[in-house]
């Protein structure tokens, strides 16, 4: 299988799995580009699917929908180092010059082949239920509704 020949199947398979499951998306089949949008129990969910045909990879990305308080930007990051140390996939990162925190995520795909819903499920659902999980808490943080000390005893 070729690098453009496994793209596709991954990005084929992420749309199969999405339409399967009813989701209304947005895609970008030149760019291989999906953005989903969901609400979840607090806020609402922009990510972005991108399949990378050259590095041979899935670049997920969601901005957390809030600007971040200077004043909180050293707890927000203690806080995403906390995450990151717990996560198996991902990362939570906070934009220090643009003001926001962001999940990202990269799946390499390199000499794997055989792409369906499981993979497709594997990738979407741990995009989602870290961001799910941790959004509202993030934004707690931010807003002084919560310590990093209280949110570290609650992992």
């Amino acid at each position: 299988m070729t690098k453009k020949e496994r793209a596709d199947a991954v990005f084929s398979c992420f749309c199969a799995y999405l339409d399967d499951k009813n989701y209304k998306y947005g895609k970008d089949e030149s760019e291989r580009s999906i953005v989903l949008q969901l609400t979840g129990e607090d806020f609402p969910m922009t990510v972005l699917f991108k399949v990378e045909e050259e590095n041979e990879r899935t670049f997920v990305f969601s901005k957390i929908p809030f600007e971040v308080q200077k004043e909180k930007l050293v707890d927000l990051v203690m806080a995403t180092t906390y995450i990151n140390q717990v996560l198996a996939v991902g990362t939570f990162c906070v934009d220090l010059d643009n003001d926001y925190c962001s999940y990202e995520s990269n799946e390499i795909f390199t000499g794997l082949s055989g792409f369906g819903e499981a993979y497709a499920e594997q990738v979407i659902l741990s995009a989602f239920s870290a961001i799910e999980k941790y959004n509202d808490k993030l934004f707690a943080i931010n807003k002084g509704l919560m310590t990093v000390k209280e949110f570290a005893a609650q992992l």
